[in-house]
């Protein structure tokens, strides 16, 4: 998984492996619901949902419910969302957040600052932004996980991401899946933040490796191939 990879599907002759992180892994949960060839799916500090709407049980966020829904107010006023958004993809800026939310602070260098940036750049980035933060959160991870009952699913988690912390909602409910769904497997990643698999690859490595080594090898004589998505 490069850098700016946050998620892929692959496979080898007709059964594949996915794995996804943060927003990423809506998709390709809801994909492996109904793909019956998919053979193994690993989460990344998953999010609760494209917005922290999804989350309406967690005190916190009831707390927070009436900044969120003026925050929307405010992002669908085009002046304000503009300036919103020239002031988050501004560099400094940018390279102050992604430092909040990496354990290794080496990581986050002018190349890092650059991937993120770049997309901000393009027509629609600001539309997209918008989308984002004030349209539906989509199905939340209570509602699709049961749905992968028969899959081998690995979650990985830095225990120092602040924006999906392993003690709030998303992460309690990922934490206690292994007793409740024996299919799922956890591992913290000590250190680590919001970003894992850049943040300390070799730690995700360590973990992911093995795991996709106990899957089944597939057929003999099939042709692999692996596609990657960005999202």
């Amino acid at each position: 998984m490069g850098r700016a990879d946050t998620g892929f599907l692959g496979g080898g002759g007709q059964e594949a492996h996915g794995a996804c992180r943060e927003l990423g892994w809506k998709p390709r949960v809801r994909h492996c619901c109904i793909r019956e060839a998919v053979r193994g799916l690993v989460l990344l500090n998953c999010a609760g949902g494209m917005n922290n709407k999804a989350i309406v049980d967690d005190w916190r966020i009831k707390l927070l419910l009436p900044l969120l829904w003026l925050i929307d107010f405010l992002l669908k006023q085009r002046p304000i969302a503009s300036a919103l958004f020239n002031r988050v993809k501004n560099r400094d800026n940018l390279k102050d957040i992604l430092l909040s939310v990496y354990g290794n602070k080496d990581a986050v260098d002018d190349e890092l600052v650059e991937i993120i940036r770049g997309p901000a750049d393009t027509e629609g980035a600001l539309d997209a932004f918008v989308s984002t933060v004030t349209g539906p959160p989509g199905p939340s991870p209570i509602a699709l996980m049961p749905r992968l009952a028969d899959l081998p699913v690995l979650v990985l988690w830095g225990d120092r991401d602040p924006f999906t912390p392993i003690d709030g909602p998303v992460g309690k409910f990922f934490s206690k899946l292994p007793s409740e769904l024996p299919n799922v497997t956890l591992y913290m990643l000590e250190g680590v933040g919001h970003c894992p698999h850049d943040d300390r690859p070799d730690l995700v490595h360590d973990r992911l490796l093995p795991w996709l080594e106990a899957l089944l090898p597939p057929a003999a004589g099939a042709v692999t191939t692996t596609t990657t998505t960005v999202v």
